[in-house]
């Protein structure tokens, strides 16, 4: 993405990967947008457990976004992933 972004913005590579960043942080935003609105509209959860319901969504959008961060961040190495992993 980076190098297209370049060729098609005329940008140098590190303005190119900040916009690779943005782009990637707006469609996992809209992305977990979507399945947020599908939970919450095909949830059976009574009034009492709403709060416990949101806590759920909460910690995930959390969990996504902190993912794209870390794996979008320039400080990211294929290593980190391995680290974790094994």
């Amino acid at each position: 993405m980076v190098t297209v972004i370049m060729l098609n913005d005329g940008v140098d590579c590190n303005q190119a990967m900040r916009l690779s960043h943005q782009f990637v942080q707006q469609e996992a935003a809209q992305g977990f947008q979507k399945v947020e609105r599908h939970l919450r509209t095909q949830s059976l959860v009574v009034s009492t457990e709403r709060s416990v319901e949101d806590a759920f969504i909460e910690g995930c959008k959390n969990v996504v976004m902190g993912l794209t961060h870390w794996r979008q961040s320039p400080s990211y190495s294929p290593s980190d992933w391995a680290d974790l992993v094994n």
